[in-house]
């Protein structure tokens, strides 16, 4: 179902934070992962669509996790961003080949690496997407076995000739995937349901990878919040 995300201005600094989870879990923002620009000052909303691109930022820790993105699920979360910003003032033009990033990323997205991804595009203005993750394994009686993943997007819309920050986003949600073990000490029944829910349903059942599928469930809603934010402003 398409998000009605209406217009926000990239002029004012918003640090927006969306999504209520199941326990406390230390989070990070966009500016973590810059280095080397400057936060814009407050002005007036400009009145015409700022032309920009998107590109996803992979931290090397959050690329090397079992619920990783994979290049079709990046792909697809991308391309949700870019549709659902279509009537607001940040105009999604072009996206960007998917970057990764040193470690953790912190400090990763300086000016000249984000250039690169400027000179690639064609466009002077970036929205920056940074997945990242923690995960929990919840104690249950036997045989069912859970894992809580907690998902976030910190986003970034930086201007590359002021060098300048001229936004910052972000969007967090959480969901549980179940798995029974069975007599023979198998395991299996995966099913993947939000936090409010039980293992009684409704959720979804998991024919692939279950833990790649939860992450592209986790990670899908916390970009539907990220886009939340925007509509906030």
């Amino acid at each position: 179902m398409k998000i009605l995300v209406k217009t926000f201005s990239v002029m004012t600094l918003v640090i927006a934070v969306v999504g209520l989870t199941g326990c406390s879990v230390t989070r990070t923002g966009a500016s973590d992962y810059l280095a080397g620009f400057s936060t814009a000052p407050a002005g007036p909303p400009r009145k015409a669509p700022i032309p920009a691109a998107v590109v996803l930022a992979i931290p090397e820790t959050e690329a090397a996790k079992p619920t990783a993105l994979t290049p079709v699920m990046q792909k697809e979360l991308v391309e949700r961003v870019r549709a659902n910003l279509r009537d607001t003032q940040l105009a999604i033009s072009s996206i960007a080949s998917p970057i990764v990033l040193a470690g953790d990323g912190k400090g990763a997205l300086t000016p000249e690496r984000l250039r690169q991804v400027g000179k690639e595009t064609g466009m002077q203005q970036l929205l920056v997407l940074i997945p990242s993750s923690q995960s929990a394994q919840r104690v249950q009686e036997y045989p069912i076995i859970e894992t809580q993943l907690f998902a976030q997007i910190d986003a970034a819309v930086v201007d590359l000739t002021a060098g300048r920050i001229l936004l910052t986003a972000a969007g967090q949600e959480d969901y549980l995937l179940a798995q029974r073990r069975d007599v023979a000490r198998t395991i299996s029944y995966p099913r993947i349901y939000y936090r409010t829910q039980t293992t009684t349903g409704p959720f979804t059942v998991v024919e692939r990878d279950p833990f790649a599928e939860l992450g592209k469930i986790a990670f899908t809603a916390a970009a539907d919040q990220l886009l939340l934010a925007l509509q906030a402003d």
